[in-house]
């Protein structure tokens, strides 16, 4: 190896790495967990099928690369052994039972998980062709996994985005919705008797007009208000 390849390699070993943090954080930012924390639900039931116990979210991750191969279905789908199926589902089903309890629960987890699963497939592809000094193809499968962990970064961005609209939105319909909900407590005070049932009392209300609520949304407030009053001694 001549010193510019090894000044190369030593530059190339260090994106790897890097991009392998950037890997790790955005993964921490997307789920609110760390790739090396544990995930008791599924290493138990991996433990006690193979004897071993793994890292359950680095399974959800290769799980994403087992939904492939397990559903290509085309004529030049990979030959799979019993065995490898079997680690194939476990880590398929990894994937699915993360997706479920990660929180906050959004259409796009899914799509920002398979994005950082597949950079990490580039990664992994561009150690080992660092390892066999195949530069061009080391990059070039760098560039991949840079480029998979942008589209994820796009699609986080537009899931905080979408919350924070969402967000906005609840806020503007509470602001709207609280002098609607005080008028009506005022009017169940002065002319809903706790003597009738709150049906009753909403029956009265709907006849009244003037209330921008429903009939069961109106028997919901009169046993608000009511639960709130002081108790009788």
């Amino acid at each position: 190896m001549t010193f510019d390849s090894m000044d190369t390699a030593t530059l190339l070993q260090d994106r790897i790495q890097r991009t392998n943090q950037q890997l790790e954080t955005m993964f921490a930012e997307a789920f609110g967990v760390s790739i090396d924390d544990g995930f008791p639900e599924v290493e138990d039931a991996y433990e006690k099928q193979f004897g071993v116990r793994p890292n359950g979210n680095l399974m959800a991750l290769y799980g994403i690369q087992d939904r492939w191969m397990l559903d290509d279905n085309s004529d030049e789908a990979p030959e799979i052994s019993p065995e490898a199926r079997v680690m194939a589902e476990a880590c398929a089903s990894a994937t699915s039972a993360f997706l479920r309890k990660i929180t906050p629960n959004s259409v796009y987890n899914e799509a920002i998980l398979t994005g950082i699963a597949t950079a990490l497939l580039h990664l992994n592809a561009s150690q080992g062709q660092l390892d066999c000094n195949q530069f061009v193809e080391a990059m070039h499968f760098l560039m991949e996994a840079k480029f998979s962990l942008g589209a994820s970064h796009g699609l986080l961005q537009q899931r905080e985005e979408r919350r924070q609209i969402a967000s906005q939105g609840g806020k503007k319909r509470d602001a709207n919705f609280r002098p609607h909900r005080e008028a009506v407590f005022k009017y169940i005070a002065e002319n809903i008797p706790p003597t009738i049932s709150a049906q009753e009392g909403a029956s009265r209300m709907l006849r009244a007009g003037g209330f921008p609520f429903s009939h069961g949304k109106l028997a919901e407030l009169i046993r608000e208000f009511r639960a709130q009053l002081p108790e009788q001694p």
